[in-house]
């Protein structure tokens, strides 16, 4: 993304430029020609000067906007800077980030409770693409921090593949199950370059599910909440 310093240095040099045209003419047919001798017809003379001057007005009013426009870009949607919401399917942008990503740690209960019941395809594909990297020869790492009280059979069925696949593969899939924990809000971490936080709300009147995912490559609150999951993970294998 261009930044504001780029784009005041070209409006400078386009200034610049327009300013040196606009004296150039000018200079022309005043000083070499002279006004009082010149043939030239006085009319041309202020054509060409307010053609230059509209030029370079339109210049800078469109250097001036595309400043604006980049400013709120990086306000709203740089997520260098903070979070943005995921426009896209919350599932089916967790596969994409997980594609390159070498370890990821999950706070969060993969939809359990809408996974089967609405057949939720996406959410599937999500379960389905970390399988995939734990029987891939690329190490990969998952640790996954969810509930005791796992009530969909397909995600046992998950959990049970994984220890399966990462035994057998070299890779590594850890599990801690808490009891008594709200996942209302959970969480996503990708390496140490991208976070997904998801919120959820009660869609049904049996069930919560995700209808809020904010994404962020801000460093510092990416480093903030890899600490806290791992001091958190190491305290809960103490008490196991």
């Amino acid at each position: 993304m261009k930044n504001r310093g780029d784009l005041i240095w070209k409006e400078g040099i386009i200034t610049t430029i327009m300013g040196a045209v606009l004296g150039v003419i000018i200079t022309y047919f005043t000083d070499n020609l002279g006004l009082s001798t010149s043939k030239i017809n006085i009319k041309w003379i202020i054509l060409l000067f307010l053609l230059a001057l509209t030029l370079l007005l339109l210049s800078l009013i469109f250097i001036r906007i595309n400043v604006i426009k980049e400013e709120q870009i990086k306000l709203f949607t740089d997520t260098f800077c903070g979070f943005r919401a995921v426009d896209d399917d919350i599932s089916e942008f967790a596969i994409r980030k997980l594609r390159k990503c070498s370890i990821t740690r999950i706070v969060g209960t993969a939809r359990q409770e809408s996974i089967e019941k609405d057949n939720d395809k996406s959410s599937s594909e999500y379960l389905t693409k970390i399988e995939k990297k734990l029987s891939g020869n690329k190490y990969f790492v998952c640790k996954r921090v969810t509930s005791a009280d796992i009530t969909s059979d397909l995600f046992k069925k998950h959990i049970d593949k994984c220890i399966e696949l990462s035994a057998n593969k070299g890779n590594v899939f850890e599990t801690i199950f808490v009891n008594q924990f709200d996942f209302n809000i959970s969480y996503q971490l990708f390496d140490d370059t991208g976070l997904l936080l998801i919120v959820d709300n009660l869609s049904k009147k049996d069930y919560l599910d995700n209808v809020l995912g904010l994404w962020t490559e801000n460093k510092e609150i990416i480093k903030a909440f890899i600490n806290r999951f791992d001091y958190g993970w190491e305290k809960l294998k103490e008490k196991k």
